[in-house]
């Protein structure tokens, strides 16, 4: 299981591709191999975290999906700067799958904006939206989200663990 972050373009209220090469060219300096049949790339940094990318036709010809998703395990700082630079270089906006639609808690945001022009563009259903000022400010906003994600799989941890012991 992950933590879901999805990555979106959007231009005048539809959604449209990402920019490919921009985007290749961050992933690039993070990860050398293709992403294969399923179109996976397990990104790895310095400090030993890793996430994993899903971008359908990033690479391919074929036509690009409208969205790609990030699958999260653990969040640091290098993960939100890869993480960061990947949707500043597609122009996306990043859907929090964990934030609120409720406008009244900002520190929560359902949609993460990298650039206030991007706002102009949004569909016009989109109320809790934050505009992100940096990687480190991306993963302030995403801190209560991923927090509640890790708490709601503890009691599934420690069932695996309970199992595992067993089978040994």
């Amino acid at each position: 299981m992950s933590y879901s972050l999805s990555l979106q373009r959007f231009q005048s209220g539809r959604l449209v591709p990402p920019d490919r090469a921009a985007v290749l060219a961050v992933l690039r300096r993070h990860c050398s191999d293709a992403g294969g049949r399923f179109e996976s790339y397990d990104v790895g940094f310095s400090d030993g975290s890793r996430v994993e990318l899903a971008a359908r036709g990033l690479e391919g010809e074929g036509g690009t999906g409208p969205w790609w998703e990030f699958r999260v395990r653990e969040l640091g700082p290098l993960i939100a700067q890869f993480i960061h630079d990947v949707a500043l270089a597609g122009d996306c906006v990043i859907w929090n799958s964990m934030g609120s639609f409720n406008p009244a808690q900002p520190e929560n945001p359902q949609l993460i904006l990298l650039r206030a022009e991007q706002a102009a563009h949004l569909p016009k259903a989109c109320p809790n939206t934050a505009l992100c000022l940096s990687a480190w400010h991306l993963a302030q906003l995403l801190g209560p989200g991923f927090a509640r994600w890790q708490d709601s799989f503890k009691p599934r941890r420690s069932w695996i663990a309970r199992l595992m012991s067993v089978a040994e």
